[in-house]
Order: C-alpha cells, then sequence, then structure tokens
C-alpha cells in the first residue's frame, strides 16, 4: 500500500508492469498507469459528479454554482459545473468568491436576483467557509432554495454548536461519519475521513480478486469499484445537516 505522494505515485509509471499489486493512495491524472498499479483516494470529482447528478434526479435543471477563486475552488467550480451541463442541467449564474474574505453578503445578493430562476444552489467551500456563507442562503429570500455541498464543507468532527450554520445542507458524506455520530462513538481521530480512507484501503487489498471482477466493495469512504485503467472510485451516502448533526437520508 502506497505511496501517497502524487510524484511519488508517478515515478511508477516509468515501468510497464509492477512486480506485485500496488495501491497508490492518490491519482496520477491523466498520465497512464503500469499494470499493477491501483490508485485510490478521497477524490473530489467522484462526489461533484454525484452531485450533479442528483441534483438532476431531484428535477433541478437550473442551479446557481459558487465557489472560492482559488484552485480548489476552480477544480471543484469546473467538476461539477461539467458533470451537470453534460447530463443536461443548466448553470444560470457563477459566483466566485474571495478565498480569503469573511464578507459573503455580496453573494445572496446577487444569488436573490436570480432566485425565480434557480431550482437550487451548489456550494463548493471549506468548513469555515461554508458555516459563514450558508446563512446567508439559508435565510431572507433564498430560503426556499435547496443548498447541496461535498463533504467538504463539514471537518466530519461532531460540535452541534458549531456546524449549526451548516443547517439544512444536502451533501456528500462517506458511511464512516455516519456510522460515528449514529451510534455515539468516540471520535479518535483529527481527521476522520483519512483514516477511513487507511481502513478501507487494507480492504480493497485483500478484496482487489473481487473488485477486479467487477464487484463493488461496500467501504467506510463509500461504495468503491475499480475501473479498467486501475482507478477505484467511490459513492457516497447522502446527509442532511438537522440540529446541527448530519443526518442519513434514505
Amino acid at each position: 500500500i502506497g505511496p501517497f505522494n502524487k510524484v511519488k505515485i508517478a515515478q511508477l509509471s516509468r515501468t510497464s508492469a509492477l512486480p506485485v499489486n500496488t495501491l497508490g493512495l492518490n491519482y496520477m491524472g491523466n498520465v497512464k498507469a503500469p499494470t499493477g498499479l491501483y490508485q485510490f483516494g478521497l477524490l473530489p470529482e467522484d462526489e461533484t459528479t454525484q452531485v450533479a447528478h442528483q441534483l438532476l434526479a431531484q428535477g433541478h435543471k437550473k442551479v446557481a454554482i459558487v465557489a472560492p477563486d482559488s484552485s480548489w475552488g476552480r477544480r471543484i467550480r469546473d467538476s461539477f459545473g461539467n458533470a451537470y451541463t453534460r447530463a443536461g442541467g443548466k448553470a444560470i449564474i457563477t459566483i466566485n468568491y474571495a478565498n480569503n474574505s469573511s464578507r459573503y453578503a455580496d453573494i445572496s445578493t446577487a444569488l436573490a436576483k436570480k432566485k425565480n430562476e434557480l431550482d437550487a444552489i451548489f456550494l463548493a467551500a471549506s468548513p469555515s467557509q461554508a458555516r459563514a456563507i450558508h446563512p446567508l442562503l439559508h435565510g431572507g429570500a433564498l430560503k426556499s432554495v435547496p443548498v447541496y455541498a461535498t463533504s467538504h464543507i463539514f471537518t466530519g468532527l461532531i460540535n452541534q454548536y458549531k456546524n449549526i450554520g451548516l443547517e439544512g445542507i444536502t451533501y456528500t458524506e462517506i458511511p464512516w461519519i455516519i456510522e460515528v455520530n449514529k451510534k455515539g462513538l468516540p471520535q479518535d481521530s483529527q481527521y476522520p475521513r483519512l483514516r477511513a480512507l487507511g481502513m478501507d484501503a487494507l480492504m480493497v487489498v485483500r478484496g482487489l480478486s473481487k473488485i477486479k471482477g467487477g464487484s463493488a466493495l461496500n467501504g467506510r469512504t463509500g461504495k468503491i469499484q475499480v475501473r479498467r485503467d486501475g482507478t477505484l472510485h467511490r459513492q457516497l451516502k447522502w446527509a442532511r445537516f438537522n440540529g446541527g448533526l448530519p443526518i442519513l437520508l434514505h
């Protein structure tokens, strides 16, 4: 298992085949992987694609995209936007907010002008950004417009008081976070999603022959499947914040 670093994983592509199956904990991008190299991680594009398809499945064909003006924000914005428009949706307005700002009132003002054209809002944000921005969207003229997001809005650490700003957001979440919250298990890691990734990496190595045969593994980071190019992809659960807690949606 490993490496984790993208550069070191890319170095493995210099050979046509590896002597043993290797599970890299990241993705090389467009570099062709040698035989025996599998790539696994918390890929944001898995989540943005899932959100895009869910919005359309719910009948939300016109959305606003709100994302930070940063390399990460542009990656999330473009990944979601491309998946959404390819599937038949339309982005009515895209707002790129300053990544290091603490003032977000202009976002709600701009969206309110488009309210009658919107079915939903897709919010790309860090946990602190989401807690500051979402209350502006959840009230006033935009209160009836649902907000969707990826798991990046939430640290994964339960704090009802701190996370009340996320109230009502529908988002993708790994099963492990939902399970820990539902069962009241102790949070013994500051990075619960990375811990879940480590547990799933062991499961994938042990079940590699199964997923290579087309089956899926139900892991702590999601439902895991492998593609022909050796990349592993996840389907997450759906959750919504209620009372400052992430609640599983069935």
